[in-house]
């Protein structure tokens, strides 16, 4: 606020408001309307600054209610712990983990929320992240609640303005099903392979269109070729006995035609005119 001695003053008032003035008193006033017009002023100010601060207060909300929502909805644990291991933030994904609300994870350990047993796998490389290294593994983990499951976590460092690790963020998912379902198709090779073996009979199959062929060395064996060979549609019919390669190919073309099953017989030819049948 400027104050003129002038009740005319015309280039005053432009070169007050200029220098960012937000009001102009020119003479004559008194002390009493002087106080009143700058008591007006601080409360409008202070309004301003209110209103500023709760539209920033507003925003800030906002972010961490679509911040929640967004971790909410992702299938894994998500998470923030501080230099104690302390959980100081955690989406609801946890409430289904460890069957408690929320409020009841934020504050506690990661060993009180987890247990003893999975704090032995979890521990060291919490540990670590928390020295300021970015740390991702998988791991079979015993919980408290919930039993033991395979994992796969994320433990990225969070550091202030100089540098120094404060927390870590923490992302684990469920990859329990994962792993059983590969256990399962390992198994279930394995026993193939030892009906095949025991069968002596060769496999192999391909995609259409015919390109590269995949073939067992029993197959490749068959065809005089060693185990490390690249087999492509054209390699199978070379290696063909010539009376049988216009039959073989009309047998081969008639089954993906029809989607019928594929059964001849024929003749193989090494390069040095061996033959098998």
């Amino acid at each position: 606020m400027l104050l003129s001695a002038s009740s005319d003053d015309a280039g005053g008032l432009a070169v007050a408001m200029a220098a960012g003035a937000v009001d102009y008193v020119t003479a004559p006033f008194s002390p009493d309307a002087l106080r009143a017009r700058v008591a007006a002023r601080l409360e409008s100010a202070q309004l301003l600054r209110e209103a500023a601060a709760q539209q920033v207060e507003a925003a800030v909300l906002r972010g961490r209610e679509q911040l929640q929502l967004v971790s909410d909805n992702v299938p894994a644990l998500i998470s923030y712990v501080d230099t104690e291991c302390r959980y100081r933030w955690c989406n609801r994904a946890y409430t289904e983990w460890f069957a408690m609300p929320v409020s009841a994870v934020v504050g506690r350990t990661m060993r009180e929320v987890l247990g003893d047993d999975a704090w032995k796998t979890i521990g060291p490389n919490i540990e670590t992240a928390l020295r300021g290294e970015r740390v991702e593994y998988e791991a079979q983990a015993k919980y408290r609640v919930g039993g033991t499951r395979w994992i796969h976590a994320v433990y990225t460092p969070h550091r202030d303005d100089s540098g120094a690790v404060i927390g870590a963020i923490v992302m684990v998912h469920d990859i329990t099903e994962a792993r059983r379902s590969a256990e399962a198709l390992v198994d279930s090779t394995s026993r193939f392979d030892l009906v095949r073996d025991g069968a002596e009979v060769g496999f192999w199959f391909c995609d259409l269109p015919f390109d590269k062929l995949i073939w067992d060395n029993r197959v490749k064996e068959h065809f005089w070729l060693p185990p490390d060979a690249e087999v492509t549609i054209e390699t199978f019919y070379d290696r063909l006995h010539p009376d049988d390669r216009e039959r073989t190919r009309a047998a081969i073309d008639a089954s993906i035609a029809n989607h019928t099953q594929y059964d001849i017989e024929y003749r193989t030819l090494s390069g040095s005119g061996g033959e098998k049948w």
